[in-house]
């Protein structure tokens, strides 16, 4: 196997990768509901489902022949999407790097607990 297609395959594995965590979203909602209410802690279910569309979408596209560039920008505008939601839920008044206590504390209990 060539460089080629050892690039060619790690790139179709990992938009599969992409795709089924996107896909697994809505099979399985409550596993990724506490990670979303640190970022959207009034709808967590409602941006569960935005967010696994937008990831299965982005697993997708990396799968597909067309230019990297549509996936390259995708990925860009999601991190910040992301990061700005966890930046505006954080608490007035709170340290960086604090999200807000709703997204913690379900984050924390869904670690500990599974």
């Amino acid at each position: 196997m060539n460089s080629t297609e050892h690039d060619e395959r790690r790139r179709i594995f990992t938009g599969l990768a992409i795709a089924g965590i996107g896909l697994a979203h809505f099979a399985f909602p409550g596993y990724f509901d506490p990670i979303n209410a640190m970022a959207f802690p009034a709808r967590p279910r409602q941006y569960t489902y935005i967010n696994g569309g937008i990831e299965t979408a982005m697993g997708l596209m990396l799968m597909s022949p067309a230019p990297r560039i549509f996936f390259r920008a995708l990925s860009v505008g999601y991190v910040c999407y992301l990061l700005g939601n966890l930046v505006r839920a954080r608490p007035r008044g709170a340290p960086h790097g604090v999200v807000g206590a709703v997204g913690r504390t379900r984050a924390r209990s869904w670690l500990m607990n599974g």
